[in-house]
């Protein structure tokens, strides 16, 4: 995403606990709050809530840095109550907060196709629309701050239920004594074709998990997260809650940081 906003023509200034990950063009920042001193808008995107809360709130940590009327753009998933706890911890300091999560993954960020949920006013998501182009395809603004971490997910449960489905069939097709390589072609265009089918397919058919393109742990955290909105809004979701415990089954026998896809070998 950064290299795409400096190919842009955007001045990036970047901070990241791994020094090596800043890109080329970009002016590397010692902290995140020197991020923010830099920038008119900050877009911050972490593994989950705990990381997010010290970029934001730990030493160094956006607030430090913060400006009144500066854009934080969050494109981290977490859930609502976090985004809206958190936006009203910033604002004390003048900061605007749009809750921003994404989807699309790695090939996405690379390609600029991301599709972005947005949580806020209308006038911060204008802000944000504006350097948008940049790394998505598609912004919507679904309603206020929260909004956009209750919309992705909703989308994690349609990709965490799809991931789960997508094991058992590649299992299937093989013990049934057809080449799992070929049902994304066979199925395309059809009602089960699906970007999943067409992304974790092959990966899942020729046992191929690298490079990484997501780690089975983010996956489940954000099901864990679907459970928390769901006990808290009194909604079902006994799928999604099903995918979860498969991805934890298979947790436990290998750890967290496996590609997403590598969870077919559950069933093998």
């Amino acid at each position: 995403m950064s290299r795409r906003l400096i190919a842009a023509g955007y001045t990036v200034s970047a901070y990241d606990i791994a020094p090596g990950k800043v890109p080329p063009g970009a002016r590397a920042a010692a902290s995140p709050a020197e991020v923010a001193r830099q920038s008119d808008v900050v877009l911050i995107c972490v593994t989950n809530a705990k990381a997010l809360e010290a970029a934001l709130f730990g030493p160094g940590g956006v607030a430090e840095g913060a400006r009144a009327g500066t854009l934080l753009v969050d494109h981290t998933s977490s859930d609502p109550q976090t985004a809206r706890a958190f936006a009203a911890r910033l604002s004390v300091s003048g900061m605007r907060w749009l809750d921003a999560p994404i989807s699309g993954g790695v090939a996405g960020a690379e390609e600029g196709s991301l599709a972005v949920f947005c949580g806020g006013d209308a006038a911060d998501v204008a802000r944000f629309q504006a350097i948008a182009p940049a790394i998505a395809h598609r912004v919507t603004h679904m309603g206020a701050i929260g909004a956009g971490q209750a919309t992705k997910l909703c989308n994690q449960v349609l990709v965490g239920g799809t991931l789960a489905l997508l094991a058992e069939t590649v299992s299937l097709a093989r013990r049934a004594g057809i080449d799992p390589a070929k049902l994304p072609a066979a199925l395309g265009g059809g009602f089960a074709d699906s970007r999943p089918l067409q992304v974790w397919g092959p990966r899942m058919a020729a046992r191929r998990y690298e490079p990484k393109a997501g780690a089975v742990g983010g996956m489940l955290k954000d099901l864990d997260a679907v459970a928390g909105l769901a006990r808290a809004t009194g909604a079902p979701v006994p799928m999604a809650a099903r995918a979860a415990e498969i991805l934890r089954q298979y947790i436990l026998r290998t750890g967290a940081d496996r590609d997403t896809a590598s969870v077919a070998e559950l069933y093998e």
